[in-house]
């Protein structure tokens, strides 16, 4: 039930800017693997909560989505392009995880265990992790059921019905992609 309500949020997330957007993007395991890397860094190496982390990776993924997109969107790369873009960069994350010692090598980061702690984001079952997922996994269809009917969502609709239809129709269709892809990451 956690990987299916992890993997329910991450499909939740990607389908704002893939479902709606239109915009196929394969790079959205690279923004997953970004936060999870950095609030698991951070905890291992600084202390640092990982709910303190988790944000911290959010702004993080969500900066790579800004560049990605930036990149893409303002040269007007779309299509099967845009897809070989985010495939290409997930491609260099894992070789970056995967050869870079600090973040553990092929074999990932070991989280030491410290017994169960709020703070540390440890428990001795798995059923804080499964209502923790749950929340945010709600939390997140709740927002995006939310601004169904915005004005944002509607240009992203129309982007992916004919974004050349959309463009002329006056939607700033750099503008509502590329905060499409940063929200999504």
């Amino acid at each position: 039930l956690i990987l299916t309500c992890l993997n329910a949020f991450i499909a939740t997330s990607w389908n704002l800017i893939g479902g709606i957007g239109g915009q196929l993007s394969l790079g959205h395991a690279a923004f997953f693997g970004l936060s999870a890397y950095t609030s698991t860094f951070l905890f291992q190496n600084y202390g640092l909560s990982p709910w303190v982390g988790i944000w911290i990776g959010v702004i993080i993924a969500a900066f790579y989505g800004a560049l990605i997109g930036l990149l893409c969107f303002r040269y007007k790369v779309k299509g099967t392009f845009f897809a070989l873009v985010t495939l290409a960069f997930v491609e260099i994350l894992r070789i970056i995880a995967v050869n870079l010692k600090t973040f553990g090598g092929s074999q990932g980061i070991a989280i030491e265990l410290k017994g169960q702690s709020w703070s540390a984001f440890q428990f001795d079952s798995k059923i804080p992790y499964y209502f923790i997922i749950l929340v945010m996994l709600t939390a997140l269809v709740l927002t995006i059921y939310h601004f169904r009917n915005t004005r944002f969502i509607s240009y992203l609709k129309a982007i992916r019905e004919d974004e050349d239809v959309a463009y002329a129709l006056g939607i700033d269709v750099f503008k509502t992609k590329f905060w499409g892809l940063v929200l999504s990451a």
